[in-house]
């Protein structure tokens, strides 16, 4: 079995190499005239609030020695893909309009605006896309978000993030705890238990601030708690996690059933029980909440090799028969996925990055 998990791991970066040489001989910044850029230091335009309106400005450049036609500058999406929420517009600020001529080694602002919006939605992350005569370029995005003020931003602005990584960072724990042999048993459950019932008060915070009379047609496609930033650049692969109506019920009964599990269970574990039970349950929670291919793979990894790992240390043997026939399944269908990702990847539609 041992060797079998070794093939698979050779397979998968294989595999993800091949990926990443592509990416990088592809590049993912667009050769052409055309550039975009805010001035803020990185990441998406960030809309500041004006009254009831969220306004920002970012320029688009002509690098170029030939005069350069934008035809079009609007929030990407439309009735049928709801990309943004409502009433976001762009337009260039010299002449007020949607398309304009950039003379050479020139630039105009473009204004964002989100006016009139539904005070429901707390959360903004969209593209505003620039079509010009840059035909190398093609089309091009400028990234636009915004972040209603809360009372503990570091908190309650990274809610899913924090479910994820409470159980991580204790599973670290317990590990560095083993290797180093310092601290008692007891402190380990304590540890577990803690990471875990914790996860289980901000997966009820999640469940009560949901909003489910939110729907896609107000934006953000139907999404909530949305946290996104650029992860790998060269395939376009984002941490991008957020919950929907049915996300949501099952990140609130993973996070309980997990803590629930620890409490009922004997203390008398080894600590390889704790650290391949808390990845286990950080890694289903991820797999509920990602929305990233890239990601979900990553998280999919985790939770076959966590569950392996947590019926391995088990006394039983039919537990050991058991995590031999789960680690079959997970090899065979983590291949399966890999490839599939991989084939999604080479013939999917031009992406933009939140950025």
């Amino acid at each position: 079995m041992i060797s079998m998990l070794r093939s698979f791991f050779l397979f998968s970066a294989v595999m993800l190499i091949m990926l990443l040489a592509r990416a990088a001989s592809a590049d993912a910044t667009p050769h052409g005239i055309v550039a975009l850029s805010t001035d803020q230091r990185a990441g998406p335009l960030v809309l500041a609030a004006d009254e009831a309106n969220f306004r920002g400005e970012f320029t688009v450049t002509n690098n170029g020695a030939d005069p350069l036609f934008v035809s079009r500058i609007a929030p990407r999406g439309d009735d049928n893909d709801v990309r943004s929420p409502a009433k976001l517009s762009a337009r260039f600020i010299e002449g007020n309009g949607s398309s304009a001529t950039i003379a050479p080694h020139a630039s105009k602002r473009v204004s964002v605006l989100w006016s009139d919006h539904d005070p429901r939605v707390k959360q903004l992350f969209g593209e505003i896309v620039v079509t010009s005569t840059d035909d190398n370029a093609g089309e091009v995005a400028m990234g636009v978000r915004v972040q209603m003020t809360t009372a503990a931003p570091a908190v309650t602005d990274h809610p899913l993030s924090w479910l994820i990584a409470l159980p991580i960072f204790a599973a670290l724990l317990i590990i560095a705890m083993s290797v180093f042999g310092f601290g008692t048993d007891a402190l380990v459950e304590r540890i577990a238990l803690g990471a875990t019932g914790s996860g289980a008060l901000i997966a009820l915070w999640i469940f009560h601030t949901f909003d489910g009379n939110l729907t896609r047609a107000d934006g953000n496609d139907g999404f909530q708690m949305i946290e996104r930033a650029v992860w790998i650049r060269s395939l376009h692969a984002e941490y991008f996690v957020a919950v929907d109506g049915l996300s949501v019920t099952m990140v609130l009964v993973v996070s309980i059933v997990a803590f629930l599990a620890l409490l009922v269970s004997s203390s008398e574990k080894p600590r390889a029980f704790y650290a391949s039970f808390l990845i286990l349950a950080a890694s289903i929670v991820g797999l509920f909440v990602a929305l990233d291919l890239v990601l979900f793979y990553v998280f999919w990894c985790a939770m076959f090799l966590s569950a392996y790992r947590l019926l391995s240390v088990a006394s039983a043997d039919s537990a050991r028969v058991s995590a031999s026939k789960l680690g079959l399944v997970g090899l065979v269908a983590s291949a399966i996925l890999l490839v599939a990702i991989s084939g999604l990847y080479q013939h999917s539609d031009r992406t933009f990055l939140v950025d």
